[in-house]
């Protein structure tokens, strides 16, 4: 029911393909501008609050999503981290655009171990989403610090004991350091 009210609805904001797969053609429809749905739902709540480290520019995603342009203001935080504690490491050879990503799976993960294996401490690896960091975590070659990996169906007790661990440095690390990678 949900496709073919979705199919029904008409406007420059929707892609259909028609994809031809083995087991047969596939129609996909991408919405590529979903703020005419957004910004009702917006319109009728009260507030929302929108929490993303990826929002910015403000003004491209307040269009992008349909956020009311009247009610609508944003806050950006610096980050919590020391600059000192900040390593940015670039390597020119791997392509992690979204397209070029899993040609580079191996070399960076490859690359991950060896930057935490460099490093005394704690060592957190970020990623845009959790499929990547899965196909990463999966090729991670062994390392001799702890490694936990975060998922997306985690229950907050789940996500709460990893931020202990790596609070509790003197217990929970005294054998060895952890690593830890947030989706």
């Amino acid at each position: 029911m949900k496709f073919t009210n979705l199919l029904s609805e008409d406007g420059e904001e929707f892609a259909h393909v028609i994809e031809r797969t083995s087991e047969g053609l596939k129609l996909k429809i991408f919405c590529k501008d979903p703020s005419r749905f957004l910004g009702s739902i917006f319109d009728s709540a009260y507030a929302t609050i929108a929490l993303s480290a990826t929002l910015e520019p403000f003004d491209f995603y307040k269009k992008t999503l349909g956020f009311p342009e009247s009610r609508a203001t944003e806050l950006s935080l610096p980050s919590p981290f020391p600059r000192t504690n900040r390593k940015i490491v670039i390597v020119p050879e791997v392509d992690t655009t979204y397209k070029q990503r899993a040609n580079h799976y191996d070399r960076i993960a490859d690359t991950v171990a060896e930057i935490a294996e460099a490093s005394g401490g704690n060592f957190l690896a970020l990623f845009p989403s959790y499929a990547f960091l899965r196909e990463i975590a999966e090729r991670l070659p062994p390392i001799a610090k702890q490694v936990m990996v975060q998922r997306n169906d985690m229950t907050d007790y789940e996500r709460n004991a990893i931020l202990d661990i790596l609070r509790d440095k003197p217990r929970a690390c005294r054998d060895a350091d952890t690593v830890a990678k947030a989706g």
